[in-house]
């Protein structure tokens, strides 16, 4: 289309209007409005300036721009545009409340031309080789669980590397803790080595919460950044821009992979997340890492073994274990649970919040950075792992009594408490455990010669109970002798029957 300073250069030449329009190609009655504009201007004296393409535009608009019953509006409806109302719900709303009709297609035209937004600019960010990985969780839909026998939801991994953007994808279950970390050990396998800085989301697994100072990190990725090298950089709350690529390639993997697995599932209902995986490493090798990324007309493939492969750092020499940090609060049975088992820890840490290190064989438990207690892992749900030593001195002593170990400690209070324990547990019917570690308590506020005689005063009147040797004790009869037996002598009375009246006959 012609330019408006062309056609008033044209007029100033004195060619006819017939004329510019058949070269120019512009309309007659555009030609002649701009003609009537030049010479109200004063454009078409040979001695003035030839104004420039914006200047004309801008008078043309503001003489023959007809004034629209929406106008009185503008202010109002750039506010609701700028709240992010639609247009359908303006219409409504300059009906309710100012009786102003209008038709949907012009109320966008209207705000198409009046109500523009300011652009939203991007930048765009130069890569290194071997710098930045960028990993990202991204739902799926349902697959087949073999195990438990019903449908699942299914997600998919990604690790991209920033520069080549080759990556790594895995689909799994869960997004806890472990299987994020063990994607990430996945991804720096898959590519043979591991970058400077990998960028995530602030997923509980990566990060607790987010902090200016980043010090709010899951202790487990921690260890993780540890043993492989890299730098945990997590991006800001509610931007995954920062992570643009990652999070277009979970978009790239939903509708050009996963329509092939829907049309899979149509036929085959019980397809699982094995099958999946299968599906999508030979997508990954065919498509994913082959395909010529616009712009440079080089595969992913391709960039990532001439330029990144070799800037990367190097595997370590064994793979490391996966730990697994969780927080538990110790109850009143002075033991923590996870994952259904119960481990013991001291007695003293009632009530405290502790951290517990899970690895593979073992589970570890921390109070303010020391470890107070380390037991194997459990290996089925309800088992106790238990250190005797953790327990309260008395309350484990008593849980762990028995009639021998009773019998020891009484031999070595004295002898004559000995026997009488010895008395009290020769009871075939009875429990006698409670009484005798009550009475071998009582060592604790009496000498052990008074215990001797209280229990030697009860075994000579044959009264073998607990309240009988503490009556003794509290009345003082210890210190008394003990009296010996008299023999009571049976007298006959007058009107006594001899016992033999009674045999039978």
């Amino acid at each position: 289309m012609a330019e408006k300073r062309q056609i008033l250069i044209e007029i100033r030449k004195g060619s006819p209007i017939r004329r510019i329009s058949r070269e120019l190609r512009v309309h007659r009655d555009i030609i002649r409005m701009i003609q009537a504009t030049a010479a109200k201007q004063g454009w078409l004296h040979s001695d003035s300036e030839i104004p420039s393409e914006g200047d004309i535009a801008n008078v043309l608009k503001s003489i023959y721009r007809p004034t629209l019953e929406l106008d009185k509006y503008l202010e109002q409806i750039k506010q609701w545009k700028s709240e992010g109302y639609t247009a359908v719900v303006i219409k409504q709303l300059l009906v309710n409340q100012h009786e102003c009709p209008v038709r949907i297609g012009a109320l966008r035209r209207y705000i198409n031309c009046n109500c523009q937004l300011p652009p939203d600019p991007v930048m765009v960010r130069s890569t290194s080789p071997g710098k930045i990985m960028d990993v990202d969780f991204g739902f799926l839909g349902y697959l087949w669980d073999d195990l438990s026998k019903k449908f699942r939801k299914a997600w998919v991994f990604s690790g991209r590397l920033r520069h080549s953007r080759k990556a790594y994808r895995k689909i799994v279950w869960k997004q806890d803790i472990s299987t994020f970390l063990m994607c990430h050990i996945y991804s720096f396998e898959h590519f043979g080595g591991i970058p400077y800085q990998v960028v995530s989301d602030n997923l509980k697994a990566a990060v607790i919460k987010s902090t200016t100072d980043n010090d709010m990190l899951n202790r487990s990725y921690l260890e993780l950044a540890e043993n492989y090298g890299f730098m945990i950089s997590p991006c800001l709350p509610r931007t995954p821009e920062h992570k643009g690529g990652v999070e277009n390639d979970i978009k790239y993997i939903k509708r050009n992979f996963w329509p092939q697995i829907r049309e899979v599932l149509k036929n085959d209902n019980k397809f699982s997340l094995q099958q999946a995986q299968v599906a999508l490493e030979k997508w990954d090798r065919e498509i994913a890492n082959t395909r010529q990324i616009q712009g440079i007309k080089r595969s992913p493939e391709e960039i990532f073994a001439v330029e990144e492969k070799q800037q990367l750092k190097a595997l370590p020499e064994n793979r490391w274990e996966l730990v697994t940090w969780i927080q538990c609060k110790v109850g009143r049975d002075w033991r923590i649970m996870y994952e259904g088992s119960y481990y013991s820890v001291p007695y003293m840490m009632i009530g405290q919040t502790v951290q517990c290190r899970i690895t593979y064989h073992f589970v570890e438990i921390y109070f303010e950075f020391n470890m107070i207690a380390k037991h194997s892992k459990a290996e089925f749900k309800g088992a106790y792992q238990r250190n005797a030593d953790h327990a309260p001195p008395f309350k484990e002593a008593v849980l762990n009594c028995s009639r021998e170990g009773l019998l020891v400690n009484a031999q070595e209070v004295g002898k004559d408490v000995y026997e009488f324990c010895k008395k009290m547990l020769a009871e075939a019917y009875i429990d006698k455990l409670r009484p005798v570690r009550m009475l071998l308590s009582l060592a604790l506020n009496y000498e052990a010669l008074r215990l001797n005689n209280a229990c030697k005063r009860a075994l000579k009147y044959k009264t073998f109970s607990y309240r009988s040797v503490k009556d003794i004790l509290e009345k003082g009869l210890d210190f008394e002798p003990v009296q010996p037996s008299s023999i009571i002598e049976i007298k006959e009375f007058r009107y006594a029957r001899d016992p033999k009246q009674y045999k039978s006959q």
